[in-house]
């Protein structure tokens, strides 16, 4: 398959040869890319900031040895104009940029707020004009106060647990995994504790386009049918009150993430009776942490899409992906998904997806527990803030409004 992309420019691939990549310029704005196997995504892919074009000079990890230039070339709509780690960036409009006309805020900072509270203080106080998010415990409150600004949409990404199916007692024990993810009370969490979101029976979330994803059999039982259910499979997985489970959950602090695996933990207590250890990091140790399988036997992960495709979710869990951090391996998966990938029928790669959801689904090597809802704050002079299915939001498009 070939993909002809206008306007290119220059391209420097790391140390290697354009042409080691299958990357060929047919002229000064055209570059003709050749892929080892059909990809119907490839021009999102190509969108994302992981293929913007980088001026090698510029760059450190590209500049020629001894070379001690350290200027930065920005072919984006903004500029770098400062950066605190831990603090904000600030930008400006680049005014070499191709559509530099359309760029209608001169300048953006980006704030890093120590906290969700801190960030809403800051919004109130008018000291930044649009929120990443929106506690839970505060939406009541910012509903009554600032109901015409909050903005809310379901967005491509799911909330899930990682089982550890590499080591006992997860491990060769579907039955246990399977009565885990039964107990979990997703209705519970997403009516109570992280209001808005969709309860998760799949791990691909809604609204990918042309996709129907399998769920479990079970997801639409009443509730009392599934604790049933879930009780007997934890029996005949040889755990009970005589001989208890012992857990290890693992995830990143925060007082939302925390509040959700409270929630599940007393699910696994009182519909199991399982005991769970509760151990958060901060995010970059957990980062390295959710790696060492000795620290966990479930750990909290959430995946978003980076492009509208169910591949972006199964590809997770293929051999070698190194996001797959329940160690799962199944051959069947496998296969469905590696004749996925050169499938260049779009009806049966679809069919071969949904065959591989199923299986994965059907081995719970991972619970999902609701799709993700974008949901923030924007003030109402701001214009051209609108959520996107890949919560996506460019500087770029944003604008001041006319006073009324």
């Amino acid at each position: 398959m070939l993909a002809v992309i206008k306007g290119a420019g220059d391209i420097i691939a790391g140390r290697k040869k354009v042409t080691d990549l299958g990357v060929t310029a047919i002229g000064e704005s055209t570059v003709r890319i050749e892929l080892e196997h059909p990809a119907p995504f490839v021009l999102q892919i190509l969108s994302e900031p992981i293929a913007a074009p980088t001026h090698g000079h510029s760059n450190a990890d590209m500049r020629p040895a001894g070379a001690a230039d350290k200027t930065k070339v920005s072919n984006g709509a903004y500029t770098l104009v400062s950066r605190v780690t831990g603090s904000f960036i600030e930008l400006a409009k680049n005014v070499n940029y191709w559509n530099a006309s359309n760029v209608l805020i001169e300048r953006v900072r980006y704030v890093n707020a120590e906290s969700e509270a801190t960030e809403i203080r800051e919004y109130v106080a008018g000291e930044v004009d649009m929120t990443s998010t929106i506690p839970a415990p505060d939406l009541d409150r910012i509903t009554q106060d600032h109901g015409a600004e909050i903005q809310a949409a379901p967005i491509l990404g799911t909330l899930y647990l990682a089982l550890d199916v590499s080591e006992p007692p997860l491990r060769d024990n579907r039955d246990l995994r399977q009565a885990l993810s039964m107990a979990v009370d997703r209705e519970l969490i997403s009516e109570h504790v992280t209001l808005g979101v969709t309860p998760a029976y799949t791990f691909v979330a809604k609204g990918i386009s042309g996709y129907n994803p399998p769920a479990y059999e079970w997801s639409q039982w009443p509730r009392e049918r599934k604790l049933a259910y879930a009780r007997t499979l934890f029996t005949r997985s040889g755990y009970s009150e005589k001989k208890p489970l012992h857990l290890t959950l693992y995830f990143n602090s925060g007082e939302s993430i925390q509040r959700i695996m409270i929630a599940i933990a007393a699910s696994w207590k009182k519909n199991l009776g399982v005991s769970t250890d509760l151990v958060s990091d901060e995010f970059r140790v957990f980062l390295a942490g959710r790696k060492d399988h000795a620290r966990w036997d479930v750990a909290r992960l959430g995946w978003y899409a980076d492009y509208n495709d169910p591949a972006s979710f199964l590809e997770v869990f293929s051999k070698n992906n190194i996001q797959n951090d329940p160690g799962y391996m199944s051959s069947e998966f496998n296969n469905l998904i590696d004749a996925a990938r050169i499938e260049p029928n779009p009806d049966r790669r679809i069919l071969l997806l949904q065959k591989s959801e199923a299986v994965l689904l059907n081995d719970y090597p991972i619970i999902p527990i609701y799709f993700y809802t974008a949901r923030r704050l924007v003030k109402p002079y701001l214009g051209g803030a609108e959520i996107t299915p890949l919560n996506h939001t460019y500087s770029k498009h944003l604008f001041w409004k006319a006073a009324s």
